[in-house]
């Protein structure tokens, strides 16, 4: 990761004038001393949130990062206190496209209540983001990121009237039932493209 944020550094001093948005993907381990680098540089990590929990592909690095790097793991809610624009990434085929699960994750750091007994609980000491910053991620922070922010991402005058209509409001529901959110009917361009039956 370190590296990665040279070679953004170094871009940004061969081009300090140009818009470029750099992304990192992942960015499942950082080093504490690179957290405000992102910010600095305007580097954007995008994370897959439904790593952000106790699972296989988590816990079974134990013996590879030691505790240490194990508090840390997934460091979205570090990342975000130190002024990272998070972003969200799918991570679709490798993981199942099931954004309301995964930002359900981002939110709580945890598996789904049916998950096996020793995936319950948090992962790491990451404090997670809050339901408003996943939602960014996942809307206006994306956006920004494709340099699609102008015409997407948010509910503005001029922009693409691209919307959804949700069974619930995830910031007010329980924080474990954001997974459950069901899209009732999607809007692009001011169009209905979708309605549930």
């Amino acid at each position: 990761m370190h590296a990665a944020l040279d070679g953004i550094a170094a871009l940004r001093k061969a081009y300090p004038a140009a818009d470029i948005r750099p992304a990192i993907a992942h960015d499942e381990i950082v080093d504490p001393v690179d957290f405000p680098r992102f910010q600095q540089l305007g580097a954007i990590p995008v994370l897959s949130m439904q790593w952000e929990k106790p699972a296989g592909d988590t816990l079974g690095l134990k013996n590879y990062f030691g505790p240490a790097r194990m508090k840390i793991l997934e460091p979205a809610g570090l990342l975000a206190a130190a002024g990272a624009r998070i972003t969200f990434g799918s991570d679709w085929p490798v993981d199942p496209l099931d954004e309301w699960f995964a930002l359900k994750v981002g939110v709580t750091r945890t598996n789904s209540p049916d998950a096996s007994a020793e995936f319950h609980g948090r992962l790491g000491d990451d404090p997670g983001l809050s339901r408003e910053a996943v939602l960014r991620a996942a809307t206006i922070n994306a956006a920004y990121e494709l340099h699609e922010d102008d015409v997407t991402g948010s509910l503005e005058v001029g922009k693409f009237a691209d919307l959804i209509v949700l069974d619930r409001n995830p910031l007010k529901v329980p924080a474990e039932e954001i997974a459950k959110t069901q899209v009732l009917e999607t809007v692009v361009g001011g169009k209905v493209v979708y309605t549930a039956r």
